[in-house]
C-alpha cells in the first residue's frame, strides 16, 4: 500500500506545515524526528527547515517510497529508520520537534510519551498531526 499512500492520501496542507513551523519557535540548525513517518508526508515538506531529519516507520516499503519521494524533491537531509518507534534509540535532549502524523493511536502511547519527552530539548515540541482527536478513544 505504500505507493498508494503517496499517490492517494491527501497531503498535509501547506498552511498547516507553515503554522507548525511558526508555533514551534525552531532554532537555527534544528533537528526533527518524524515517528511513523510513512512515506514522509510530514518529514519531506518540513525537511528544508531543519539541518537533520530522522523519519521512522515500521514498514520498510514505506521507507523505500519515502526515500524515492525525498530524492525526487531534492531533499538530502533525511535519515530513514525502519523499525518500531517504541524501540528507537535517540540521544537524550537532542530533538527540536517531534511529529507523529495520524499514527499515535497505533503506538504504545505510554512508552512513546515517555521516550519523546526524554528526546526533546527543553522547551521543544511534539506535534500529533491528523484529522481525529486523540481524546476520542475510550482508553484512560
Amino acid at each position: 500500500t505504500s505507493n498508494y499512500y503517496i499517490r492517494y492520501r491527501i497531503p498535509y496542507p501547506k498552511v498547516l506545515i507553515d503554522d507548525l513551523i511558526k508555533r514551534s519557535n525552531l532554532p537555527p540548525h534544528g533537528k526533527l524526528l518524524d515517528l511513523a513517518s510513512g512515506p514522509g508526508r510530514i518529514a519531506i515538506p518540513l525537511a528544508p527547515m531543519f539541518s537533520k531529519v530522522w523519519a521512522n516507520d515500521l514498514e520498510p516499503e514505506m521507507i523505500a517510497v519515502g526515500k524515492r519521494e525525498a530524492e525526487k524533491s531534492g531533499i538530502k537531509n533525511i535519515e530513514w529508520l525502519s523499525g518500531k518507534a517504541e524501540e528507537l534509540k535517540m540521544e537524550f535532549n537532542s530533538i527540536d520537534l517531534i511529529t507523529i502524523g495520524e499514527a499515535f493511536h497505533r503506538m504504545d502511547q505510554n512508552v512513546i510519551s515517555k521516550l519523546t519527552l526524554s528526546w526533546l530539548k527543553p522547551g521543544s515540541h511534539i506535534a500529533i498531526v491528523g484529522c481525529y482527536s486523540i481524546f476520542r478513544g475510550s482508553e484512560p
